[in-house]
């Protein structure tokens, strides 16, 4: 709002509406940061058990029921289950949401005695190119070493088919996943419900 108010009086004081821009003399205030907590391990799988719950694949009877009976509006796609295998992911090594999207296949080791992942690349959105690879946050590299059960969901996703990128979470068009997608669905999964507190930062933290 700042910089939208600071480019209008700016073009208002070229064309003499004006003496000076009032907006240079104002600061933003700053937001305190809320303090994450790490959740429990009684929290975490409540969470999970509710974001399972509320992804289960529909049967064809209730996806013809959510369309009112119109077969031609059931759609193609069930629901998806990426969100779940990233809410395990991210639990399973601590990395960023953007992180994990922009995880290929080519930096995961699955066969040797300790299975890992190379985290080294985010999807970001570009101004001009839209969503991207692009490095880390700190321009690092990590290898992560995981736990059995994200070791067992990465073979699972291994079966589903390729893209374009190597990707190993994309979105439902098997096209990258806008973390801002991402953000939405996971507050409308938990929206209205006891893990409405939790954000993927909460699972980082955890």
């Amino acid at each position: 709002v700042r910089s939208v108010l600071s480019g209008m009086f700016a073009e208002a004081q070229r064309y003499d509406a004006v003496i000076t821009n009032p907006v240079t003399a104002t600061r933003v205030p700053k937001r305190a940061k809320s303090e994450i907590r790490a959740m429990s391990f009684d929290e975490f799988m409540g969470m999970r058990a509710h974001a399972e719950e509320r992804l289960k694949p529909l049967t064809r009877e209730e996806r013809l029921a959510r369309a009112n009976g119109d077969v031609r509006r059931m759609g193609g796609a069930n629901r998806a289950q990426t969100p779940l295998d990233v809410i395990d992911f991210l639990i399973a090594t601590g990395a960023r949401a953007s992180e994990v999207l922009g995880l290929c296949w080519e930096d995961v080791h699955l066969d040797g005695d300790v299975p890992f992942v190379r985290i080294h690349q985010q999807v970001i959105r570009e101004k001009e190119r839209g969503l991207v690879l692009a490095p880390t946050k700190e321009r690092d590299v990590r290898l992560l070493a995981l736990p059995g059960f994200a070791v067992e969901m990465l073979r699972r996703r291994q079966s589903l088919p390729g893209n374009a990128w190597g990707e190993v979470f994309t979105n439902v068009r098997n096209n990258l996943f806008d973390p801002s997608n991402v953000r939405k669905v996971w507050r409308d999964l938990f929206a209205g419900s006891e893990w409405a507190w939790v954000t993927q930062k909460t699972l980082r933290k955890t």
